[in-house]
C-alpha cells in the first residue's frame, strides 16, 4: 500500500493533521450536541402531562420556565 508520509516524511504532519479532526471542531461538535439534546429535552418536557411532571419534582410552572428558554441557555 502506498503511505505518501513513508516517501514524503516531511508530509506526514501534515497528513496527520488533515485526517485528525482539530480540537475545535470537536469542541463545535459538543456544543451542538449539547444544544440539540437540550432543545428535544425541552420539546418532551412540554408534553409531559402534570402528574409525571410531579414525578421529577417539578411544578407546571418550573417546566413552563424550563420550556421557555432557548436552545443554548442552561
Amino acid at each position: 500500500m502506498f503511505s505518501p508520509a513513508r516517501f514524503f516524511p516531511a508530509l506526514s504532519g501534515l497528513i496527520s493533521q488533515l485526517v485528525r479532526p482539530s480540537a475545535d471542531a470537536t469542541d463545535a461538535q459538543a456544543v451542538i450536541a449539547a444544544w440539540s439534546k437540550r432543545a428535544r429535552t425541552r420539546r418532551q418536557l412540554r408534553h409531559l402531562p402534570p402528574h409525571l411532571l410531579r414525578d421529577i419534582g417539578l411544578t407546571s410552572d418550573q417546566a413552563d420556565q424550563e420550556i421557555e428558554k432557548p436552545f443554548w441557555r442552561t
